[in-house]
């Protein structure tokens, strides 16, 4: 059997963005589950094909960062730049590594 490469994408995570509905505490939730889906179907799809390789695409809005401008203000930012970064370098490498 031929070896196949699994694709995950992640995008508008806006990582220290805090609204009524959307804070830090919401985005590691959603990430918890989008890795516990992409595992599920990585070794749902391992009963057919071997797969060794996952290839993450982040594709854009990572971190929400500190340009404010007409529809942001400052209250919607949860933390500094700096701490969005550490905090997405973290939280993505651990969802990662889980799979």
């Amino acid at each position: 059997m031929r070896e196949e490469t699994a694709v995950a994408l992640l995008s508008d995570l806006h990582i220290g963005r805090q609204s009524e509905t959307y804070n830090y505490e919401i985005f590691c939730k959603r990430l918890e589950a989008w890795a516990s889906t992409v595992g599920n179907l990585i070794n749902l799809q391992r009963k057919a094909h071997p797969i060794k390789h996952l290839v993450v695409c982040l594709l854009g809005d990572i971190v929400q960062g500190e340009r404010v401008e007409r529809q942001m203000s400052l209250e919607e930012l949860e933390f500094p730049v700096m701490q969005q970064i550490t905090n997405a370098n973290r939280m993505l490498t651990d969802a990662i590594r889980s799979l």
